[in-house]
């Protein structure tokens, strides 16, 4: 059984503000178009074949039966062009020496910025170590897509993308607690929307904020509108700007909590 946490801030309880009290991740309701949903599972180093999303949240459930790092990316997929491949074999021994050269003289500042430049529309989804059973997500745009995986186990995923459902969103005040990565909603956020949270873990801890509507990405940057980041236990009190139909993307390693007002 998880290990269940109320943490403090500044003295007062986060208490109960819905229903019977803190929703535990159990009770986070999400809808979901379940008829949208691909599964794909594997075991160790992976990538899936390529599928197609539309503007909007998208969520992945994940399972990793594995001891090691557990890494997944979404990645924008792009076909290579045939044309431009016969050029550069073409080219590719002409610029063989002119290209190595150039390396050597590349400081690793310099190399390390490329790399991020190249992979600034990839989508971290999980960065986790050992047994995995947990949910998160991003924004994304429309287009085709693929999932790479680093596991050392068995590992199973599934990727929805959440639409409006007949069910009004939960308002607030609310509060959550859970374990791990987890995606939570839907939600009616207000701007701002104050946040308390809490993390037990001992690596990162992190919630984006996601919107439902395409129109109402103002905040969103890459994942969704940044909310909290922080490594190891912490407690801390901010806010978002993002107002209306929501979910919250939390990447943590233990036990964290979260109170909206």
């Amino acid at each position: 059984m998880k290990r269940r946490t109320i943490l403090e801030f500044g003295g007062t309880m986060i208490g109960a503000t819905v229903g019977t009290g803190i929703l535990p991740v159990s009770a986070a309701k999400t809808d979901l178009d379940t008829d949208d949903s691909i599964t794909f599972d594997g075991e160790g180093p992976d990538e899936t074949d390529e599928f197609e999303l539309k503007d909007g949240p998208m969520m992945i459930e994940a399972v990793h039966d594995g001891e090691e790092e557990f890494l997944v990316d979404l990645v924008p997929f792009e076909e290579e062009d045939e044309n431009e491949s016969e050029d550069e074999d073409q080219n590719e021994d002409e610029d063989e020496d002119e290209e190595k050269d150039q390396n050597e003289d590349e400081d690793e500042d310099q190399v390390q910025a490329q790399n991020e430049e190249e992979d600034k529309d990839d989508y971290r989804i999980f960065n986790y170590s050992g047994e995995l059973d947990g949910s998160g997500g991003a924004f994304v745009e429309s287009g085709e897509y693929t999932i790479e995986v680093e596991a050392d186990g068995a590992w199973e995923l599934s990727v929805t993308q959440p639409r409006e459902g007949t069910d009004d969103p939960d308002e607030l005040p609310l509060s959550y607690e859970g374990n791990g990565p987890t995606w939570i909603g839907p939600i009616l956020f207000e701007q701002p929307t104050e946040f308390r949270t809490g993390h037990e873990g001992n690596w990162h801890y992190r919630i984006d904020l996601v919107p439902q509507e395409e129109d109402n990405t103002e905040f969103v940057w890459h994942y969704g509108e940044f909310v909290v980041a922080a490594i190891g236990e912490m407690e801390a009190f901010t806010e978002s700007n993002t107002e209306g139909v929501g979910y919250l993307s939390v990447r943590a390693d233990g036990d964290w909590i979260i109170r909206l007002e």
